[in-house]
């Protein structure tokens, strides 16, 4: 039988795995050459326990405002899947239902721990396994790049170790959400319990430097500088204020490390490696074969629709953006309203990939009605949220005030670099996420632990 109960210490044994599950993934898929992806299959199935779950709960508690999320998520998805069997050229049907079960994972997950993280001691262990998560991760990029048998964080020639780890920008972001936590129970937890939400500030601090991302070390300066900032500028009273040391040594130790800031150089090396392209686009056919000749000259065209400035920010997304928007223009009108599905329009597996901008991909997977129906729900929670930080004082707004602040940047991170919602590793921290916002406002009258 499916109770809170008993799903509640599975659900933190199954987030404590994590990161042994992203690196078998890796290793049997990099290493080994096994196609197979044993994180989506493992991922996949956990996902349908708790959507039974969701279920149960739902009917059993006739909540009829979950009702109707739930029949208009089903019928948003259904409908895109009969548009893209019905008028979509060519489309994989695996890509196709990978990608819905990519969409639904966070969705089943918040869903589930909306019932299952109902106390405060629940979201106590919620965030101690996210900071032990933190610390195991950090060690698993720090001691295979200290061995030398690390994987790189970029295949041409810049800077970025990610130890036994493959895709730099999702080992940043779950960087980011355990950073999050920590930072909220150095500052926030009532007690003397310091060393574990220090030692994971420090090794993620230290690991988000080697791996030479943007999104890792920028989430997490951003997060510190301002957090720190507004603590003392706005004097929000019961916070550990003077914690903040234990921010700033970690960054220090780094810099002082590092001799700078790897990210800053990559971008720097981006920057003249990109310009060297741009000369051999001028004359493509005295450096690139046939078929590559034709993509560039694609390429080309599609920049000269785009914004050099925004081009530079989001890494050349938006270049992929046009392209499925031309894509959209001539869809069927079915799949203008329900979405083109898995990275628009395909005819062939090379080169198929999402634009890696999680907002806007969800708006081309899912159409005008999918964007409507998502812009209802975000919208209705920011205002819920807005409405509680209004209504609290003191450390409570605070706490509401610095998950939200986290929260809109994490948006901001998958509108612009993507592998948030579309990336099931991350998509487990996001879900905590969303429920410590939702919660924390609720839970903050009951009696604390230490």
């Amino acid at each position: 039988m499916l109770t809170r109960n008993k799903l509640v210490p599975v659900f933190l044994v199954f987030l404590l795995l994590q990161p042994v599950l992203d690196v078998l993934t890796n290793l049997l898929m990099n290493t080994f050459g096994i196609s197979l992806s044993l994180g989506i299959i493992v991922r996949t199935l956990v996902m349908l326990v708790f959507m039974l779950f969701v279920l149960k709960e739902v009917f059993t508690n006739k909540d009829r405002s979950l009702m109707f999320h739930t029949v208009a998520i089903a019928f948003i998805i259904g409908m895109q899947f009969v548009a893209t069997l019905l008028f979509k050229e060519g489309a994989s049907l695996g890509s196709e239902i990978t990608f819905i079960v990519k969409t639904l994972y966070p969705v089943v997950l918040i869903l589930a721990l909306v019932y299952l993280m109902r106390s405060k001691e629940d979201l106590r262990s919620l965030a101690n396994v996210v900071m032990i998560n933190g610390i195991v991760i950090s060690a698993f990029i720090l001691v295979p790049t200290w061995l030398n048998f690390s994987f790189d964080s970029y295949d041409h020639g810049l800077k970025g170790s990610l130890g036994f780890y493959s895709s730099g920008n999702e080992i940043s972001a779950v960087l980011m959400f355990a950073y999050f936590f920590s930072v909220y129970t150095l500052f926030f937890r009532k007690g003397k319990q310091v060393l574990l939400p220090f030692l994971s500030v420090f090794l993620i601090t230290w690991s988000s430097f080697y791996v030479g991302t943007k999104v890792a070390i920028g989430a997490i300066l951003v997060i510190a500088v301002l957090f720190t900032l507004a603590i003392f500028i706005f004097r929000i009273k019961d916070v550990k204020k003077w914690n903040a040391a234990f921010l700033a040594v970690p960054f220090i130790f780094s810099l002082l490390f590092f001799n700078g800031v790897p990210a800053a150089e990559n971008s720097q090396m981006a920057d003249e490696q990109q310009a060297a392209r741009n000369q051999k686009y001028e004359t493509p056919e005295l450096y690139y074969e046939a078929d590559d000749v034709a993509r560039i000259a694609e390429v080309v065209r599609l920049r000269e629709k785009v914004n050099p400035i925004i081009t530079k920010i989001v890494s050349s997304r938006d270049i992929y953006a046009i392209e499925t928007y031309e894509d959209y223009e001539r869809a069927h009108v079915m799949r203008k309203l329900f979405g083109l599905g898995y990275a628009g329009d395909y005819y062939d597996d090379v080169d198929v990939k999402i634009i890696e901008m999680d907002f806007v991909d969800y708006v081309f997977s899912y159409g005008i009605v999918g964007t409507v129906y998502f812009l209802l729900v975000f919208v209705s929670f920011l205002v819920f949220t807005l409405k509680a930080v209004l209504s609290t004082r003191g450390p409570t707004r605070g706490k509401v005030l610095y998950t939200l602040f986290v929260f809109l940047l994490a948006m901001s991170v998958s509108l612009l670099a993507g592998h948030i919602w579309f990336a099931p590793a991350v998509g487990i921290y996001l879900a905590a996420m969303v429920v410590m916002l939702y919660r924390v406002t609720q839970l903050d009258t009951l009696p604390e632990t230490t």
